[in-house]
């Protein structure tokens, strides 16, 4: 699978709707931003970095 097609959104959705699909979340309190920063300044970053507020 890859690129962008019809069939590949398709198969995307299907596995988002049924939970099969998750994606990594890195969380970082408020306090933490700086640190936050630095993480995707990295450019390692898979996923999203959300800072809790």
């Amino acid at each position: 699978m890859g690129g962008r097609s019809l069939p590949a959104l398709r198969e995307v959705v299907g596995e988002a709707a049924t939970g099969h699909l998750t994606l990594p979340v890195r969380t970082f309190p408020l306090r933490e931003a700086v640190a936050a920063h630095h993480v995707v300044e990295s450019g390692h970053v898979r996923g999203k970095v959300v800072l809790i507020v």
